[in-house]
């Protein structure tokens, strides 16, 4: 069996939707998603590429007899399920949003056939090692409109509202090095947004390359492209770049950055798109 036939492995921006598709892609039948199974720490461990590029395909094949004698796999889950989000809803003492998620095997309760497909999505360490890995497997991104992505940043705990990524850092020292030149917060996320959206430019065939808000519009079917069975899929979804949980005054000054910098996410998003989610977002 080859794994680039019956293995997918989904990166994308942080807080672009990546953990919804999981979701979406449990629903499909001989399908399974895992949301960030690795430890990623001991992947960072390993010197060469080659021998990090080993040990993803031995975890892979793994995960793959695991489910298919057991139907049980790693992954974050909530409760012992793939969910849509890993933060909660609110926000906590500290003003964020609190990581909610646990990791560990679960049970995934379905049929699954030895050539069922398997997706595994990591955002920071898959991009990190994108050319890499494109070597190996299919690789798709999931991004969503720049203005969004920044606001949910902000909106959370997690080491992106500082403007950093340590698990890309740890294999792309010339991301470390040039976010450590960076002084204020939010010109580093710029430039972190920026990275990752480079990286897809670079190494991501166009149609490889799918926007969060077509996912939602879609009610999933834009995710065919991983896997041609999600064209199946009508799910009711909430496009959430308007969320109210995010802050307006943060979302006005994220704005005014992004139109009066330059960044990989003209690339994939206008000037028009952020303009109008300021407005709506008011």
């Amino acid at each position: 069996m080859k794994l680039r036939d019956h293995v997918a492995l989904l990166t994308g921006l942080p807080r672009s939707g990546t953990t919804l598709s999981c979701r979406l892609f449990n629903v499909l039948p001989d399908t399974v998603a895992l949301v960030e199974p690795m430890n990623v720490g001991n992947l960072a461990k390993l010197s060469a590429r080659s021998t990090m590029m080993a040990a993803i395909e031995q975890f892979v094949i793994r995960q793959r007899m695991s489910l298919i004698t057991d139907g049980v796999a790693v992954s974050r889950h909530v409760g012992g399920t793939v969910t849509d989000n890993l933060f909660a809803p609110g926000r906590g003492r500290n003003g964020l949003r609190r990581f909610h998620a646990s990791h560990g095997a679960i049970s995934f309760g379905k049929p699954l056939s030895r050539e069922f497909t398997l997706i595994i999505k990591h955002p920071a360490v898959f991009t990190a090692l994108l050319s890499d890995l494109v070597t190996r497997f299919r690789c798709y991104a999931v991004i969503r409109n720049p203005l969004a992505v920044l606001a949910s940043w902000n909106s959370t705990d997690m080491p992106v509202r500082d403007g950093h990524a340590p698990a890309a850092e740890q294999h792309d020292p010339d991301l470390k090095r040039a976010l450590e030149m960076i002084h204020d917060r939010f010109d580093r996320q710029l430039y972190l947004l920026s990275w990752y959206l480079g990286q897809y430019q670079q190494y991501l065939p166009t149609d490889h390359i799918i926007r969060y808000e077509d996912v939602v519009d879609s009610g999933g079917r834009a995710l065919a492209v991983v896997t041609p069975s999600a064209a199946l899929l009508n799910e009711p979804l909430t496009n959430l770049n308007r969320n109210s949980v995010y802050e307006w005054e943060t979302i006005s000054l994220l704005a005014q950055k992004l139109l009066t910098t330059e960044g990989n996410y003209w690339d994939f998003y206008s000037p028009d798109e952020i303009q109008k989610l300021m407005e709506l977002s008011r």
